[in-house]
């Protein structure tokens, strides 16, 4: 069984510790894409952390040199809203 550990602190970006909440209540899309961002911008890239926990959200671009790590427990979860994974490139005939 492997065992995550990060190699230094300053690669990882803990998303409970920058404020987003993990119970699952309410949509962070916008706060879990500014993490991503924020990780895919470092040169040396790194990892987006989730611990345990119920983290809603809509679509999301992980970037260049970014690690998403799930801790056990962890899901990510889609909102309840399909409007937020229509695209401009989706035909409906």
């Amino acid at each position: 069984m492997a065992v995550w550990a990060p190699v230094d602190d300053g690669e990882v970006i803990d998303v409970a510790a920058r404020g987003v909440s993990g119970e699952g209540a309410e949509v962070q899309t916008e706060e879990i894409q500014a993490l991503l961002d924020e990780c895919a911008a470092r040169p040396e890239g790194g990892v987006v952390h989730f611990s345990a926990g119920v983290w809603r959200t809509g679509p999301l671009r992980i970037g260049s040199r970014t690690t998403v790590h799930l801790a056990a427990g962890a899901v990510l979860k889609a909102a309840d809203d399909p409007f937020l994974f229509e695209s401009e490139f989706l035909l409906i005939g």
